[in-house]
């Protein structure tokens, strides 16, 4: 089955993201996830304080579980899904801020963000697809008599 899990690092961890990639990476490979090679990554803004944090990086992977494997043995006898002791262990990770993982059967395909265009382009777009603010006098004039016309035709 197809998972994708999407996380969010600090700014202040980004001299460390490879390192904290291959950590988070190695924890699924444990439990025998298997990566795809697609991977998206993201800085941006956080809407929202996130452990003092304001800016972060987001990474997205899709990766597949086995369903074979799909319990694993933990705490003795207990059977536990292999994605809930994955999710305990990037609860313990103190370089992830936020992750989430879900089924990825029916989420469209992973890809890289559109490039967004310079400003030169977008204004010049803008002025092109600008309408004109106002008729010609002459217009103007003809759609006075034109007007005037149908007001006299309707009061005969």
């Amino acid at each position: 089955m197809q998972y994708e899990l999407f996380y969010l690092v600090g700014q202040n961890n980004e001299e460390k993201l490879d390192a904290i990639k291959k950590e988070v990476e190695q924890t699924l490979t444990d439990e025998g996830a298997v990566f795809g090679e697609m991977e998206v990554i993201t800085r941006r803004k956080l809407s929202y304080e996130v452990k003092h944090q304001i800016k972060g990086i987001y990474i997205a992977r899709r990766f597949d579980m086995p369903e074979v494997d799909y319990w694993a043995e933990d705490a003795g006898e207990e059977k536990v899904a292999k994605i809930e002791v994955i999710t305990k262990k990037l609860n313990l990770n103190q370089n992830v801020l936020r992750f989430l993982i879900v089924k990825a059967n029916e989420l469209p395909e992973l890809k890289q963000k559109e490039a967004i265009p310079a400003k030169k382009e977008v204004a010049s777009r803008d002025k092109r697809e600008r309408p004109k603010k106002e008729a010609p006098r002459s217009e103007k004039k003809e759609e006075e008599s034109i007007d005037k016309k149908l007001e006299e035709i309707l009061n005969i």
